[in-house]
């Protein structure tokens, strides 16, 4: 059955071709004396060994010894680079087992499909398994085009876009990771805008926007009369796309309730709206995206590693705009020539010593602070003039001497200073991590004596880090307004 999935299908992105072998012997016995080759490998769990009738409970002669065969061959071979291998099965009992022999290190080419769902099986995970040693076969063989609206010249992005070229035409679930502000949803896009699905809907939802208690209601829908408030039926965003993609920004953010929710849905391809008892299918393709760490937080119990695998058939990492500083100059001509026509400010240009003060700025809040220094530029220069350095936010005017001034500031003095920037000059946590009273250490940065400051020098960092810090706020409200759900009275039921 399995094999009859694969090879009547006529719509991969490359040709298919199938062997079944009914024991691992037989199979490692092929690779390495016959020299036979394969991209994937599905193997039962329970695969018997050699001479064993089927059904007989043996992962150790099966699913183990073909793991340990193929890390060992991906570690030696670089011809097993890209080798991919799944384990199936329909037995829920299974789950411990999996978990025990399945770490997160063994994840970009190791993972498992259990349905007891045929259709299920059929629809989803085999054909996107398929489709990931596809585009695993064929890594670094693709031409890329350089996208319109994507702005880059760095080979780091460039990186990425081969990525996305690559796995847009494919329905495999996608995780973006990166730091807040480097254009997560972007690159969401551009995998909609070059897959099939590109004629229908692209909705972004930002999951750490909405309050928990409303994230099922406004993922999955509703019916009307389920809770107090529910004056009609709801579609929900699961079902809203359909057709189309479904981005889920932050998805670190959800509570683990809700993740098991997430998990489901995904599994099954079908929401249950609140109030139904009915699960309805959804078709969408779901790309998810997260600023956190998702490993560090299955340590700390944050986050289900079952929805992590799910989520991370494969994982796209943007890299922060002070790993590619490359693109700091076009990003800042385009940003500033859009807010140029916004503001009808007409041709603006950037001087020389304005363009170095944003080459040399740290980013901490990444495109998405450029594009708000920018903004803030286009509006302070008049018509058809240059952005000069009295145009930039104090902190960029004098980041160069913020680093001199350091090594002026005396030992005392650096201990604040660093105490507040890893606090992100927030008085109070700095105040606890120095072990100290708020009013003690607000003191000690804005005291005076006959002459002016006592630290004039460490008031300024400060006063500059508080200011930088407003700029990322503002942007970051900003970038949550063009995602959080608009309010229940601008939705048309008809498209939720």
């Amino acid at each position: 059955m399995r094999q009859n999935i694969i090879e009547s299908r006529t719509n991969w992105t490359a040709f298919v071709k199938t062997e079944i072998f009914t024991n691992a012997d037989d199979f490692i016995e092929a690779c390495d004396d016959q020299g036979k080759f394969f991209d994937i490998i599905f193997t039962d769990v329970f695969m018997p060994k050699k001479g064993a009738p089927y059904g007989t409970d043996s992962p150790e002669e099966g699913a183990i010894r073909i793991k340990k065969w193929l890390k060992q061959k991906r570690d030696s071979d670089e011809e097993y680079k890209y080798v991919q291998l799944r384990w199936i099965s329909r037995h829920s009992h299974v789950s411990p087992f999996i978990h025990e022999h399945i770490n997160i290190k063994d994840y970009s080419w190791l993972q498992w499909i259990s349905h007891h769902d045929k259709e299920t099986f059929a629809t989803i995970d085999f054909p996107n398994a398929v489709e990931t040693a596809i585009y695993m076969a064929l890594a670094g063989n693709v031409d890329v085009e350089k996208p319109s609206n994507i702005i880059f010249e760095s080979p780091a992005m460039m990186k990425v876009i081969d990525l996305v070229e690559r796995i847009a035409p494919t329905e495999m679930t996608v995780l973006i990771t990166g730091e807040s502000g480097t254009g997560k949803e972007l690159i969401a896009r551009a995998i909609h805008e070059r897959s099939a699905r590109n004629k229908a809907r692209f909705l972004a939802f930002n999951c750490g926007a909405v309050p928990q208690s409303l994230l099922e209601s406004e993922l999955f829908g509703h019916l009307r009369g389920s809770f107090t408030g529910a004056a009609t039926d709801k579609k929900g965003y699961f079902r809203a796309a359909e057709g189309g993609t479904l981005f889920l920004d932050e998805i670190g953010d959800m509570s683990l309730a809700m993740q098991v929710s997430i998990l489901r849905a995904l599994q099954q391809g079908e929401v249950n709206p609140i109030g139904s008892s009915i699960a309805v299918p959804y078709n969408a393709r779901i790309i998810t995206a997260t600023n956190r760490d998702l490993k560090e937080e299955i340590k700390a119990g944050r986050f289900r590693d079952d929805l992590f695998y799910r989520i991370q058939t494969i994982e796209i990492r943007l890299p922060s705009l002070r790993e590619r500083p490359e693109d700091i100059e076009p990003l800042a001509l385009h940003f500033l020539q859009k807010f140029a026509q916004e503001y009808n400010r007409g041709l603006l240009t950037i001087s020389g010593e304005a363009m170095t003060a944003l080459k040399s700025h740290h980013w901490e809040g990444n495109v998405r602070e450029l594009e708000t220094v920018m903004e803030r530029a286009a509006v302070l220069t008049g018509f058809n003039g240059e952005v000069r350095i009295n145009n930039l936010p104090p902190v960029l005017q004098t980041d160069k001497r913020n680093e001199s001034h350091l090594g002026v500031l005396t030992p005392d003095e650096l201990l604040y200073y660093n105490a507040l920037k890893q606090n992100d000059f927030n008085i109070l946590k700095t105040a606890e991590s120095l072990n100290k009273t708020r009013q003690a250490v607000h003191k000690y940065i804005n005291d005076k004596n006959g002459s002016g400051f006592i630290h004039p020098t460490l008031r300024r960092l400060y006063q500059d880090g508080v200011e930088m810090k407003k700029i990322r706020a503002e942007a970051v409200v900003k970038s949550e307004q063009k995602t959080i759900p608009p309010p229940a009275s601008t939705v048309l039921e008809s498209d939720f």
